[in-house]
């Protein structure tokens, strides 16, 4: 995989005249090479087929909502910390009661 990514080509298939449906095709296809997505899917089956049972139990944890609340202090002033880090937090738990995953 490229340490980073040459838009070069993104932009040649920009820059012509074809339909976007096609244009959206090819970048598409450039992408599915040059990210690998193959084999990306297939690590994914091997290596973590459990994660979202592990994503479900985390974000019912302590842990999980004092990063919520962290998150919330970097981002919102004093005053509306617990304000916010409560509707975020109760955003994560109706997820998790919607039958996820």
């Amino acid at each position: 995989m490229r340490v980073n990514l040459d838009w070069e080509p993104y932009f040649r298939i920009a820059a012509t005249e074809q339909p976007f449906a096609d244009k959206l095709k090819a970048y598409a296809a450039l992408a599915e090479q040059r990210l690998e997505h193959q084999r990306f899917e297939e690590f994914c089956a091997r290596h973590l087929g459990h994660f979202d049972e592990v994503a479900y139990e985390f974000f019912a944890s302590s842990e999980a909502r004092e990063a919520v609340r962290q998150k919330v202090a970097a981002l919102f002033p004093e005053h509306e910390i617990e304000q916010f880090t409560e509707l975020f937090w109760d955003r994560i738990q109706a997820w998790r009661a919607a039958g996820c995953p």
